[in-house]
């Protein structure tokens, strides 16, 4: 139902290693450079691996966010393992693809 999901699923699956603190401030680092379709899309993945891969509640939000005024804002304890392992490798597909545009459409300078 999700391919982007069923895609990096995949893909991770032979990692076995969970993140340590540091690759873990540094995943917080790299989220906060998304555009709003990588905001919207990681909250996908995070909300389709709650509900596919520990069966969460489809009426609740998944892991304990805190809720401000320009969204959610998660606590990365709450994740599993293999889900920041997801959106790690996402973060970084994402990020690649918002420089690749950058470049072939770089902005206009003021002249």
């Amino acid at each position: 139902m999700f391919p982007l999901f069923d895609t990096l699923y995949q893909e991770t699956e032979t990692v076995q290693t969970p993140l340590n603190y540091e690759e873990k401030m540094k995943l917080c680092e790299d989220i906060k450079e998304l555009d709003q379709e990588g905001y919207d899309l990681l909250y996908a993945i995070i909300r389709n691996f709650y509900l596919a891969k520990e069966n969460g509640r489809f009426d609740s939000i998944p892991y304990s966010p805190k809720v401000n005024k320009t969204g959610y804002k998660f606590d990365t304890t709450f994740f599993p393992p293999r889900l920041l392992i997801m959106m790690r490798y996402f973060v970084a597909l994402h990020l690649e693809k918002l420089k690749e545009e950058q470049q072939r459409h770089p902005p206009i300078s003021n002249l």
